[in-house]
């Protein structure tokens, strides 16, 4: 398992695939679903800082997709950053990497979302990504996409077909802004006919106070089979307990 927050500048290619691919030297230790954070990569410059679920297409010791990733020029080397944990609030802010033309636009995210049908959302999207149409425009999610190879799309009551196409810029267009979907509320009538739970769009704090105990031969989680005490205690100092 790699370090979260730890930056590995062993990126050799990001390929232009529909689905693009990026290639690493040495061993990732990523699994599908990871999420992984793009740095400097040369010719790729736009996915610099941009948060990626990677895996669920490609993944080998040496490679992993961008699996929600729009198509791009190919771009060489560059580093990566495992991000071990989400943001910390709920509903979460995600970076937009394709907009339909659609008399619903179909919005796809660039990590696992996590949103609920009755959602309300803003949406951001710059003058460099061609639809800004769509730039501060308040919607409702209506239908949800969660198949982890192919969705992770949002589709919303916006009428986009007459919008201009949503582009991702090239690497010469940096810097700029991403694309966002930002929470905001919820329309508790659509999420009523939904049968969703209408509190989908309460803010809940994910932290938790705790330990990570790693699995493996002689490490505190153990192996299969592993039979593992545990012993429960206090600690005091002197003054309270």
């Amino acid at each position: 398992m790699p370090v979260s927050g730890q930056v590995n500048a062993t990126v050799t290619a990001v390929s232009n695939a529909t689905i693009p691919v990026v290639s690493n030297s040495g061993t990732n230790g990523l699994s599908a679903g990871s999420i992984v954070r793009m740095i400097n990569v040369a010719g790729a410059a736009q996915l610099g800082g941009m948060d990626f679920t990677v895996g669920y297409n490609t993944l080998t010791t040496g490679t992993f997709s961008l699996d929600y990733m729009s198509t791009i020029v190919a771009g060489t080397t560059g580093s990566w950053m495992y991000v071990q944990y989400d943001a910390l609030y709920y509903p979460r802010r995600r970076f937009i990497t394709a907009i339909t033309q659609a008399t619903q636009a179909v919005v796809t995210l660039s990590v696992t979302h996590g949103y609920q049908v009755g959602q309300l959302v803003r949406m951001v999207v710059p003058s460099a990504f061609g639809m800004s149409q769509m730039n501060g425009l308040q919607a409702t999610i209506v239908a949800i996409n969660t198949n982890t190879s192919s969705g992770n799309t949002i589709t919303l009551n916006v009428n986009s077909s007459a919008f201009s196409a949503f582009v991702f810029p090239l690497t010469a267009a940096v810097p700029f802004t991403f694309a966002q979907v930002v929470p905001m509320g919820e329309d508790t009538a659509d999420a009523l006919s939904q049968g969703v739970d209408i509190l989908t769009d309460a803010t809940v704090n994910t932290g938790y106070v705790g330990m990570i105990l790693a699995a493996g031969a002689n490490s505190p989680a153990g192996s299969n089979a592993d039979v593992i005490y545990w012993q429960a205690g206090t600690v005091f100092n002197g003054l309270s307990q």
